[in-house]
């Protein structure tokens, strides 16, 4: 028997009284908690609250993963859904199904009405339910972690990423996992059928799992249907709590709440200082950087990129010539949205918030300054051309140089005058500086201004450090 605290009324069920207080004391929160400021609209609710968060109790441990909950019903959830992958909830408006007709209600109410009834105090964000407001301020705002490995010292925001990194790193039996290394590169892996899922696809090169309605290949089955599902049907079902961002799979949302929210870095490579908050990234790091790969090939030229997403780039800049990234300030238009971004804090904006710390030059993306430093203090020019013998810090450079120096095109004119130019972004600058007598660059140490970059380094050397 279950007896209501503020009426007295009694119920056969927990869930008979729970409804009784939605329907009858819904707002009242009359039971609080003795070692908190939490208030509870039932004593069975308070009871449960001082159970898990004060006195840690887990009565009910899973048998499969070895994971403990405070309440039955919540292992008899976790085991359909984790360990029998039932979810019979379907969504009437897509494809998707839960485990749980509360995650098929927050679902419909986030993804198909966008409903965001609650704003946060501190910041600009909104959610669709008050647990999800609370979860925003305690993660981005309060910077709480109190979802700790009882194997090793890591901490958590969430119980969600808890599990998995008990489940990835510890095996979920709270052990640390037998590493399975990989005989062709650093890779290591915590199964074997993962190391061999790995030497298949990635150096044997691997892809059965054709795509019907393009030409990509997949490794796996589930990599298939997550890619049809993703790329052609377009469905992104998980969504980001603390922001709007939406994805495919739930490892790609905790792999964006991890890097994006809590700015977790914690994937350390031993041969320099990157660091990352995706084992993944880690390793595709290595691989590129340290052991020089470059397993996609290009089927139009000769060029190799050491990851897929580069390749697809290269084909989309240099041979399908596509531009879908316009600036709505100006006529330029950009292959990827990262350098519309860029040119628009550099350029409109005038925002250069990358400062390198050998000069007092700032400029407006990472990537500038890191070509900065590299070409002038680093003094490092490893890409050399075949015809002249010049060299340059990075591949674009050359690419230009050869355009420009050895092919002599011209394929930009300016629309004014009859100058023409090898890139769309000089002919953009000729006319700022020439017919529009823009002088953006201005000395720090004068009241000179130019029209160009190159003329107001020049204008430093000659007059400011003679």
């Amino acid at each position: 028997m279950y007896t209501c605290q503020v009426c007295h009324s009694d119920f056969s069920s927990l869930q008979h009284l729970r409804q009784h207080l939605k329907q009858f004391h819904k707002g009242l929160k009359d039971f609080k908690c003795p070692l908190c400021n939490s208030k509870f609209r039932g004593w069975w609710s308070l009871q449960i609250h001082v159970e898990t968060v004060h006195e840690g109790r887990r009565d009910h441990k899973c048998q499969e993963c070895g994971y403990s909950f405070t309440q039955k019903v919540n292992l008899a959830t976790h085991v359909k859904n984790v360990h029998r992958k039932i979810k019979d909830n379907e969504c009437p408006l897509c494809d998707a199904a839960f485990g749980t007709k509360r995650s098929l209600r927050n679902h419909i109410e986030s993804v198909h009405e966008g409903r965001r009834d609650f704003a946060c105090e501190l910041c600009t964000s909104a959610f669709y339910a008050p647990t999800v407001l609370k979860a925003h301020v305690k993660l981005v705002h309060e910077k709480r972690r109190d979802f700790q490995c009882q194997v090793c010292d890591s901490k958590f925001g969430t119980s969600h990423q808890l599990k998995v990194h008990v489940q990835n790193v510890h095996d979920g039996r709270g052990e640390k996992k037998s590493c399975y290394q990989c005989p062709e590169c650093s890779s290591a892996f915590g199964r074997m059928a993962s190391l061999k899922l790995h030497i298949r696809t990635v150096h044997e090169g691997q892809k059965d799992h054709q795509c019907r309605q393009c030409d990509s290949a997949f490794s796996t089955s589930s990599e298939l249907r997550r890619h049809d599902k993703v790329v052609h049907e377009k469905l992104r079902d998980f969504q980001c709590v603390l922001c709007k961002s939406a994805f495919g799979g739930q490892h790609q949302l905790d792999s964006h709440v991890k890097m994006v929210h809590e700015k977790v870095r914690d994937q350390q490579c031993r041969q320099c200082g990157y660091a990352s908050s995706s084992a993944s990234n880690l390793r595709t790091h290595v691989q590129t950087v340290h052991e020089k790969r470059r397993d996609h090939h290009c089927k139009l030229c000769d060029s190799k990129f050491g990851v897929r997403s580069s390749l697809k780039t290269h084909v989309a800049i240099m041979h399908e010539k596509r531009r879908d990234h316009k600036c709505v300030h100006c006529n330029l238009a950009f292959s990827i949205s990262g350098n519309l971004n860029s040119h628009v804090r550099s350029v409109h904006q005038n925002i250069r918030d990358h400062q390198c710390g050998l000069c007092e030059m700032a400029f407006g993306s990472k990537r500038s300054l890191q070509i900065h430093v590299k070409a002038v203090h680093g003094k490092i020019k490893d890409v050399k051309c075949d015809q002249c013998g010049s060299a340059f810090a990075y591949t674009f450079l050359l690419r230009k140089h050869v355009r420009a120096v050895h092919e002599k095109r011209r394929d930009f004119p300016c629309g004014i005058c009859e100058a023409q130019f090898s890139e769309k972004g000089d002919a953009f600058k000729h006319v700022r500086a020439v017919h529009e007598k823009r002088r953006d660059h201005k000395c720090d140490q004068c009241n000179s201004a130019f029209g160009y970059l190159s003329s107001l380094k020049h204008h430093i050397r000659a007059i400011h450090e003679k």
